[in-house]
């Protein structure tokens, strides 16, 4: 699943330029003019390679793009005779592209991800939980574990429909907390945003025993 509608431009920060021609980069870590790979592209994050500023709402459209330009540059065929130094930053770039691109495409990935980036060292509670919502989710289980007896599709997908209007509503609440993270991280808005993720693996785990 993935959240559409650019916050961030396909863009480095303003005035970023390549280490060996000077020309304006479309990311931080590859210069399509000169095809150099850049000195710090080790060091640049998933949004950095994908020439994003860190933020939950992404447009994918751009991250495909920029994905499909930067497969194509760090091909290993390009590299074959490249010396040694080179030839490594490349597959390490490579490797990073693909992981990255499988982070950002998954709203869970992408949260788990910037949140790590936002709390730093600060401990977060991975289980906690609205007050109860826990025994919402048992009584949910169970009464799930009886349709499967009984096989009753008509309930099993207006379920369905409840537990995925909630999973939206806890990603439009999500969007909101890192929207405020992202301004000034405060440990309690980290949380609650921890939070969210916690109570959407529980939303997630009842969804795939339900029809789509």
């Amino acid at each position: 699943m993935t959240t559409a509608g650019a916050a961030s431009a396909l863009r480095p920060e303003p005035g970023e330029t390549c280490a060996k021609c000077g020309v304006a980069l479309a990311n931080a870590v590859y210069c399509f003019a000169c095809e150099a790979i850049q000195p710090e592209a080790a060091r640049a994050g998933t949004f950095e390679i994908f020439g994003l500023r860190p933020a939950y709402r992404i447009d994918f459209a751009q991250v495909e793009e920029l994905y499909g330009r930067l497969s194509l540059a760090l091909h290993p065929d390009f590299f074959a005779t490249a010396e040694p130094a080179v030839k490594s930053a490349a597959e390490r770039l490579s490797a990073a592209l693909n992981e990255g691109y499988r982070v950002l495409r998954s709203d869970v990935e992408r949260s788990a991800y910037l949140l790590k980036r936002l709390a730093g060292t600060v401990q977060l509670d991975t289980k906690r939980l609205p007050d109860g919502f826990l025994q919402e989710m048992f009584l949910l289980q169970e009464e799930i574990d009886e349709l499967d007896e009984a096989q009753d599709g008509s309930r099993r997908r207006e379920l369905s429909a409840q537990l995925e209007a909630r999973r939206r509503d806890v990603l439009a609440e999500r969007e909101r907390l890192f929207e405020e993270a992202l301004t000034g991280a405060g440990a309690d808005r980290l949380q609650a945003i921890q939070n969210s993720m916690n109570q959407e693996s529980y939303l997630i785990r009842l969804l795939d025993r339900l029809p789509a």
